[in-house]
């Protein structure tokens, strides 16, 4: 899972390295996968930052974000 916000200035940073490994290692064959945990305030910013990447993500749902959060004790990101 990738936790992640648009308006992050590190995931912005983070985010095209990760692109760029992510269709490296999957070039021949799917052999990894990540999950988009948006950390965004709204559904409007995590559309448009998710438009770039190229795994697949959560619905943006505050609930739902907050309760992954908590399980994976996620501080702070990146």
């Amino acid at each position: 899972m990738y936790f992640a916000s648009s308006t992050c200035y590190l995931c912005k940073g983070f985010t095209p390295k990760l692109i760029e490994f992510y269709n490296e290692v999957n070039t021949e064959e799917k052999l990894i996968e990540i999950i988009l945990v948006p950390f965004d305030k709204s559904d409007d910013e995590t559309k448009k930052y998710f438009r770039t990447m190229p795994w697949i993500s959560l619905p943006f749902d505050l609930e739902r974000i907050e309760n992954y959060r908590n399980h994976f004790n996620v501080k702070g990101i990146p």
